[in-house]
């Protein structure tokens, strides 16, 4: 049997939508929008999964920030990836908000409508961060 090279572009792995680490470098144009994205996930009280151990104890109610993704496809960690992400999150809170209040239990299920609609779209493959989508403003 020869042996195959594979290319880890290519691998499927597990994924954290929000990312679970802050990049080392700190003038990395990505840490404003990934803390963010993990602020709102704390705030909401959706788990975030940082740690080996987080993901153990979680039940399967609690994984709304874990996936599959083809690593390294298309940039998914990348500037745009992580702004999108976060563009989707805050939107699900504004979609929660009414005359400046936010309603907590309607901004968590909407936060968690969102990471399961971007987790749908990573499983299948399709890049939902430009410039590979276009992204809908609202």
């Amino acid at each position: 049997m020869a042996n195959r090279i594979l290319d880890a572009s290519s691998l499927i792995h597990g994924h954290h939508i929000v990312m679970k680490s802050i990049p080392k470098m700190p003038w990395d144009k990505r840490i404003p929008y990934i803390k963010n994205s993990q602020a709102i996930l704390e705030k909401y009280d959706v788990k975030l999964l940082g740690k080996i151990e987080d993901v153990e104890k979680a039940s399967k109610d609690e994984i709304h920030n874990l996936c599959y993704a083809i690593n390294g496809y298309k940039g998914i960690h990348s500037l745009e990836y992580v702004k999108e992400v976060d563009r989707r999150l805050n939107m699900a809170v504004k979609d929660a908000t009414r005359k400046g209040v936010v309603n907590k239990e309607l901004a968590t299920q909407k936060i968690i409508e969102a990471l399961a609609e971007m987790k749908k779209s990573l499983e299948k493959g399709d890049a939902f961060w430009p410039p590979h989508s276009k992204v809908l403003k609202r």
